[in-house]
């Protein structure tokens, strides 16, 4: 296992722009540092790693996480109540109002 505290290259999330909190500078200077290329090109120096391999494995990837959402997918959907019923050993009030909210809904 690898441990790697490094820095954060994109969004948290669909919603965030990181270029609204970081210079375009931060950015590249980072961009440089990042560990994942820097281990792609120190294997590649090596002849551990190769293009071919990446994309040979890639489509490997995808096609096993494309078959896990299928399978996910024929699983039925939870109760909507669930999220509020399924947390907390104790629901606080506010999900009780919320709860109520859906049900009356």
């Amino acid at each position: 296992m690898i441990e790697c505290i490094t820095y954060r290259m994109g969004p948290h999330s669909t919603s965030d722009d990181p270029n609204r909190y970081r210079s375009k500078e931060e950015m590249e200077e980072w961009k440089s540092k990042d560990p994942i290329e820097r281990f792609r090109t120190y294997l590649e120096r090596r002849g551990i790693w190769t293009k071919d391999y990446e994309e040979t494995i890639s489509k490997e990837n995808d096609a096993m996480i494309l078959g896990a959402i299928r399978e996910e997918e024929k699983v039925p959907r939870p109760e909507i109540q669930t999220m509020f019923t399924d947390v907390y050993t104790e629901m606080p009030w506010s999900l009780k109002e919320q709860m109520a909210e859906e049900e009356s809904s």
